[in-house]
C-alpha cells in the first residue's frame, strides 16, 4: 500500500486507460470502460477534453469527477473543471487536484484557467490554496433562476505551481 486514499482513472486522446494515484504513481488499468455510461465513455475519448474519475481507494467508489478542456493543440493551455459529490470537505477534492495539475504540468501544461461562481467560497478557497490567482470576473454571467451570480476567472501558470511546490517542501 502507497498511503494514498484515493485513485483518479484517466481515459481519453487514444491512450490505454490508467490510473493514477494520489501519490503520483501510475498503474496501468482497463477499468474505466468498466464503470462509465456511454454517454460519458464517449465525452472522455474526446480529442480536447480529458476527464477523470476520482474513486475512494478502499471500496471503488466514484466520489467525483476532474475535467480538463484543451484550448489548443498541443495541450499547453487548459480550463480545468471539477466536482463532488456526497464526500465533500474531507479533501478528496484537493488531493486529486494537487495530483493532476502535477502530471499535467510535468507533462508541459504552461497554463490552466478555472471558474468559480461568486457564493462557491469553497471552491474559491480551494482554487487559491493550490496557487491559483484570481484574473477576473464575469459579471452576472450565471442565473440560479433566482437571481444573476457573477463567475470568478482563476488562472495558474506552471512557473507559479513550481514555485509553490518549492514554498511547500521548505515549510515540511
Amino acid at each position: 500500500a502507497d498511503g494514498c486514499r484515493m485513485l483518479i482513472v484517466l481515459g481519453g486522446f487514444g491512450l490505454p486507460e490508467f490510473r493514477l494515484s494520489s501519490g503520483g504513481g501510475i498503474l496501468i488499468d482497463k477499468l474505466l470502460n468498466e464503470r462509465l455510461c456511454s454517454p460519458l465513455a464517449k465525452a472522455i475519448r474526446s480529442s480536447n477534453r480529458q476527464y477523470l474519475i476520482m474513486i475512494i481507494k478502499y471500496n471503488e467508489k466514484p466520489i467525483g469527477y476532474i475535467r480538463i478542456n484543451w484550448i489548443d493543440d498541443n495541450r499547453r493551455f487548459g480550463w480545468l473543471r471539477f466536482a463532488m459529490g456526497k464526500e465533500r470537505g474531507k479533501g478528496y477534492a484537493k488531493d486529486g487536484l494537487k495530483c493532476c495539475l502535477k502530471h499535467f504540468f510535468k507533462q508541459g501544461m504552461h497554463r490552466v484557467d478555472a471558474e468559480v461562481y461568486e457564493f462557491n467560497k469553497v471552491n474559491k478557497g480551494l482554487l487559491k490554496d493550490l496557487g491559483f490567482k484570481e484574473e477576473g470576473v464575469r459579471r452576472q454571467a450565471y442565473s440560479d433562476n433566482e437571481r444573476f451570480w457573477d463567475i470568478l476567472v482563476f488562472g495558474l501558470l506552471e512557473s507559479e505551481w513550481s514555485e509553490n511546490i518549492l514554498k511547500s517542501k521548505k515549510h515540511l
